[in-house]
C-alpha cells in the first residue's frame, strides 16, 4: 500500500515541478506525506495544484512546512515524548530556543556597559 501511495504522490506532485524526495508517514491518522521539491517556486506550485484534489475519495489538504507540526503516527510521537521525558515537541523546541538564546548572548561580545564595578570584581 505505502509503495504505491508514494508513487502515486510521486506522479501527482511531479507535474509541479522536479522532486527531491517522497516521504509516506506510515500510520499516521491523517495519511500525510511529505515531498521535497528541487525549488520553491515547484513547491508553491504543487501546493496551488493540490488545492482541488481528491485522493482515494477524500480532499487532500496542501501545504507548506511550517516546521513544526509532527506528521508521525501518534504512538511514535507518544514514544519520542516518553524518551524524552515526557515533555511535548512544543516544550522542547521552546526550551531549545531558550538555550540557543541563552548560548548566543553568553557568545556576544561584552561591554564595558555589562561589567558593574561596583560588584566588587577586583
Amino acid at each position: 500500500f505505502y509503495s504505491n501511495l508514494r508513487e502515486d504522490v510521486r506522479v501527482e506532485c511531479g507535474k509541479a515541478g522536479a522532486i527531491e524526495k517522497v516521504t509516506i508517514f506510515e500510520g499516521s491518522e491523517q495519511g500525510a506525506a511529505a515531498v521535497r521539491f528541487k525549488s520553491g517556486d515547484d513547491a508553491q506550485r504543487c501546493v496551488a495544484m493540490m488545492r482541488e484534489k481528491s485522493f482515494g475519495g477524500s480532499q487532500v489538504k496542501c501545504e507548506l512546512y511550517d516546521g513544526v507540526t509532527d506528521y508521525r503516527a501518534k504512538a511514535l510521537r507518544e514514544a519520542a515524548a516518553a524518551s524524552s521525558g515526557g515533555k511535548s515537541g512544543a516544550d522542547v523546541e521552546a526550551q531549545e530556543a531558550q538555550l540557543e538564546s541563552f548560548a548566543q548572548w553568553l557568545e556576544a561580545d561584552s561591554t564595558d556597559d555589562e561589567i558593574d564595578p561596583e560588584a566588587g570584581g577586583d
